[in-house]
This record gives C-alpha cells, structure tokens and sequence, in this order.
C-alpha cells in the first residue's frame, strides 16, 4: 500500500525549543565514580556485528560468493549517533539513513492502513488527531533525536528531586553499581525469524541465534540504598503531563488486561507497567516518559492521547513488541564501497567476495516506538555512555556538529565549555538511568524472594521468556501476590477473570486465585 498523499506535510516535526546552557568550568561537572573512557564503545560479545555465509545461488553458478548481514544492535549507541565520524571512508551512514527512511515509511503506510480500517479515507485526512497521531509516531522513530529531549528531562527531574528533598540527585551511574552482560535471546526468537522469507536460511538462523541485549547485573555489595528516587521519578512525570491537562487517574496494569477494560481507565491519563508482570525489558514508567517527551514538542494533549486510544493505535505509535531482526535493507548488488563498508565494519575484514549486504535490527537499535526499546537502552546506562563516549572521540568542530545537530542544543564559546556542557548533559541522562534501573532491581530482588530464587539474577536468565509475560504457571502467582500487597495498602484493585472484558472490585477477602490480571489505581 502506497503512503497516502493526504498525509504528506504533516511529518515535519518542530524541533524543540534549544536550551543555551550556562558555561561552567571543566571540573565542575565531573561525575563522581565514574570514568570517562573510549571503553564505552567498545563491541559486545555475543555474536558478530558481521556475519557471512555462502550464497548458494551464486555458487551454483560457479562463484564463490558471500551474503553479509550487518547487525545495528551490535554498535555500540555512539556509532550510530554519529557514524560518520566512526566510518569517515565508506558510506555507511548514507546507507543506515536509507534503512531508517525506509522503516518510517514503512511504519506510516502500516500506521494508516490500520487507521483505515476504524476511519474511512476522507474523514482520517481532515482530522487534526490523526495527523496528530502520525507526526507522534514519526517523532519517536528515532531514538537518536531524542537523547537532546530525554537529558533536558533528566535536569528537570534532577532539579525537582532537590526540590522535593533538599538533597541533591546522587551522582551514581548504572555501572557504578552494575555489570553489563550481553543475554542472549532463545528458541522463540528464531522460531519468530523461519517465518520470514528473506532471513530462510540456515545462515539467518544461526543470526537468530546471536540476538542478544545488554541486561544488568548488580555488582556484589552495591546496594546503593541512596538511589531512593523512583518515587519521585514517577510524580515528576505525572506533574509534567497533568500541566498538559492529562491529568486522569494513573493505573497501574498487572498482567496482560484486555484493551476492553483497559482503555477507558487509561485514555486520560496513560499507565505504567510492573515489574510484578515478569516483563522486564518493558519498564515501569517507559509510558510516562515516551508521553512526556511528546507533551515537550507540543505533539501531545489530553484529546489526541484520548483519540490513540480510542482508535487502537496505542499499540502501533508507543507499544511496539521487541521482536529482533523482523525488518531489514538490502544492498541486492553491493559495489566496491558498499564491499568495502561491510568489511571495515568487521571485527576481522577479510575479502570475501560479498553478493548481497543486509542490514539488520534498526528498529531494535534505534527506534522509541515501543517501551522495550527505549527501556534497554536506560538499563545498560546506554544513553550517557554515549554522550562522554562521543565528547571524548569527537574534535572541538565535532562536539559542536554532536550539541547542535543531535542534541538540538546551542553550543557554547568555547570547546571547554562545549566539553563542560556534555558532561551536563551525560549527568543528567545518568540521573535518569540510574533512578530506573535501580528500581528495577530492587523490584527484581522482591520477585525473586517470593518466586524462592537464588537472586534476581535468575529472572534474566532467558530473554525469551522475558520477551513478553512469562507462561501462566511462573507469572500469575506473582500477579496475584502483588495485587495482593496493593490491597493491603489500600489501593482500588480490579480483577479481570482469564478469559473475561469484566472487572470486578476487590478487597482483601477476595479470592484472588480466580483472576488472571488486575488494574491497580495508584492516585
């Protein structure tokens, strides 16, 4: 299906207002416990960036010729904010930014042949919600565009915490008190993937195979038991979206409940997500924060979140499913550039004859569409280690090319300040990353003490299953222990029978053995 023309015109997005910092000195924004190293972009372990196999059809006719598939995920986040300072001699980055124009288009012709189906052709053109609706879809179709946003959010939070607490926001980062591992993902993934004709191969298998995320683990003794600010994290978010009048009841949701129940609890005010749920790669408040950011760049209001919701597609422009290499971009005849690209992205080139280049894994790299995307990236303190990665590698004319042209930000007077001003930046995506996984963790050591594991740890032992809500026989006893504990706070509590649109309200003395998910309100 062709994009309708009747939507072209409404995919510029503003960008938002730029924030002109105060210049400071070089050491008064250093980060307590943390080093500022090239280490961070360093490759992962699991799998290769590049991965070869022999074309059959090319040897059939007597050529001895390789498919190359490049994987995004395994760039480290700086390489793909700026790959042309990374690769300066080849024409990666002419490439990604076709791969990434295509996945828009592509999600904005599936965007409006499902709106198509609620609104008729002519109606969905002259309505303000549904042109709406796709810039905010387009707005969060690049992660990259959105780090400039998501550190000016970490000031404010920074700044509401003293507020709140007459302390300061502690300067601990992710890796301050975790290690980052790569987990790979399992069967379910490549059971996804045979379906997929252009990745049918034994060769696209055994890429399968390699997906895997980067997923903290606590270092030992690091508690951190100053990182108590996801109370606060919540109802600065909630601030930040009531001043937009979005301003209903905030639900929790536990377990998987259906959108007949949940949508008219959740369409004027969003919901967070538990922990509680198994689904750890989603996020707790990964809503709060995709709807916040829209709020920022003047794309989102009480209406337009209402009318997502209403219309079913929710799901399409914040709640997109990770599922690993299920699109990609195709070099069909590679030239001696395009060869030359894929080798230099080797960890060990090599000069094989290549027949066919395949990009893969852009909406999983780059894409903030769906909590699990954004989440993994707050998770491994991605977002900052970035940032100093980048100011650490770039020139003084890079670092002004990174503030102004990724950023969105003015640059300062100087390179020292301009240098200054990026561990600001870095500080305030930390605050961010910490407070998130922190809490986390915290929640995975409570799940793992009632579920009578040895450590949280345990819980991220296979990614398949944590790839949505784990099977009935681990999840729903948890569910059911946590909506227990929220009564025994207090809290209104919804059950929703397995196989039932029907909530009922709950009280201590419910059985809740026969309920499959339940809808918590926490205002």
């Amino acid at each position: 299906m062709t994009f309708p023309t009747e939507f072209e015109g409404y995919l510029d997005v503003s960008v938002p207002p730029v924030m002109n910092p105060a210049p400071q000195d070089a050491g008064q924004a250093s980060m307590s416990g943390r080093s500022v190293t090239k280490s961070s972009a360093k490759e992962f372990e699991i799998g290769k960036t590049v991965f070869s196999e022999l074309d059959a059809k090319e040897l059939s006719n007597g050529r001895l010729a390789y498919k190359s598939v490049i994987d995004l995920t395994k760039l480290p986040f700086c390489k793909l904010m700026m790959p042309g300072h990374y690769f300066p001699d080849t024409n990666f980055s002419a490439h990604l930014e076709r791969y990434m124009a295509a996945n828009q288009h592509r999600s904005r012709s599936n965007f409006c042949r499902l709106h198509m189906n609620e609104l008729p052709k002519k109606v969905m053109a002259k309505s303000p919600q549904a042109m709406t609706a796709m810039v905010a879809l387009e707005y969060l179709s690049d992660i990259r565009q959105l780090v400039g946003p998501l550190a000016r959010l970490g000031l404010e939070f920074r700044d509401y915490y003293h507020q709140q607490t007459e302390k300061p926001y502690p300067e601990t980062a992710v890796e301050d008190f975790c290690d980052v591992e790569e987990r790979r993902y399992t069967a379910r993934q490549t059971i996804l993937l045979e379906s997929k004709e252009y990745l049918n191969s034994p060769g696209a298998l055994e890429f399968a195979n390699q997906q895997s995320l980067r997923i903290p683990k606590r270092k030992p003794g690091e508690d951190h038991t100053d990182l108590k600010g996801s109370r606060h994290l919540q109802a600065f978010l909630r601030e930040k979206l009531k001043a937009a009048g979005i301003e209903g009841p905030l639900c929790e949701l536990l377990g998987f409940v259906p959108s007949k129940v949940a949508n008219p609890k959740v369409r004027g005010s969003g919901f967070i997500d538990s922990h509680w749920s198994l689904n750890f790669l989603h996020g707790n408040e990964t809503h709060l924060i995709q709807l916040v950011l829209l709020v920022e760049a003047g794309i989102l209001d009480k209406d337009s979140l209402a009318y997502l919701v209403d219309h079913g597609l929710w799901g399409w422009v914040l709640d997109r499913i990770y599922v690993p290499a299920c699109d990609g971009y195709s070099i069909l005849d590679p030239g001696s550039e395009d060869k030359h690209m894929a080798r230099t992205l080797e960890k060990d080139p090599n000069e094989l004859d290549i027949s066919l280049i395949n990009f893969q894994g852009a909406e999983a790299a780059l894409c903030a569409n769906g909590p699990s995307f954004m989440h993994r990236f707050f998770l491994a303190g991605e977002f900052s280690q970035a940032i100093e990665c980048l100011s650490n590698d770039l020139d003084a004319e890079g670092r002004v090319e990174l503030i102004t042209r990724v950023l969105g930000m003015n640059p300062c007077g100087s390179d020292l300040q301009n240098k200054s001003l990026l561990r600001d930046v870095a500080r305030n995506l930390t605050a961010l990353e910490s407070c998130i996984t922190h809490k986390q963790l915290k929640s995975m050591d409570n799940i793992a003490s009632f579920m009578g594991l040895p450590s949280s740890d345990e819980l991220f032992k296979d990614l398949s299953d944590t790839y949505s809500f784990m099977g009935k026989d681990k999840a729903e006893p948890v569910i059911r222990e946590k909506a227990r504990r929220h009564l025994a706070k207090g809290r209104r509590v919804l059950g929703i029978k397995p196989g039932s649109t029907k909530e009922k309200v709950l009280d201590r003395h419910s059985d809740l053995s026969k309920y499959q998910s339940f809808v918590v309100y926490r205002d």
